[in-house]
């Protein structure tokens, strides 16, 4: 990735009001967190502690929740864009309610900036809910799964 390709990532986390960026290719990764002002480090995105998610959503996104497990977590969009459940429209899903998952596993692929970013399990679990649909738009901090730590 050259300079001016840099910058213009680093002028469209300001620009859209993201907090936090990452993009991965091949070997390299470059985090963009922003605080008061743009930085760049080798760190990655974190999940904040798991909490019922908000009630402003849609009717039918998450309609019938459970209240949640001590072992469950909200798992949360590290970025705003648009969530994709599978790889492509032909694929299936990631991940289905019910399957277990492995550290490293990719869950959904979220699209910013024409960038697709994967989110991976931070940890081995089982989804035991999907909060959005595919192709949903959503916010930072957005609640996506609800999955239960194994182990």
């Amino acid at each position: 990735m050259n300079t001016e390709d840099l910058i213009k990532l680093m002028e469209g986390v300001s620009r859209y009001k993201l907090t936090s960026f990452r993009l991965k290719e091949g070997n390299q990764e470059i985090t963009i967190e922003k605080k008061d002002e743009i930085t760049l480090s080798s760190g990655t995105i974190t999940r904040q502690p798991a909490k019922e998610p908000d009630t402003g959503e849609n009717p039918d996104e998450g309609a019938g929740r459970e209240t949640q497990d001590d072992d469950d977590e909200i798992i949360r969009s590290p970025l705003v864009g648009t969530f994709y459940a599978a790889p492509n429209p032909e694929s299936e899903s990631f991940v289905k309610i019910g399957d277990h998952v492995a550290k490293g596993q990719t869950l959904a692929v979220i699209e910013a900036m024409k960038l697709m970013n994967e989110l991976e399990a931070e940890y081995d679990g089982v989804i035991e809910e999907i909060f959005v649909k595919n192709e949903a738009l959503v916010e930072y901090g957005q609640p996506l799964f609800r999955a239960r730590r194994e182990g």
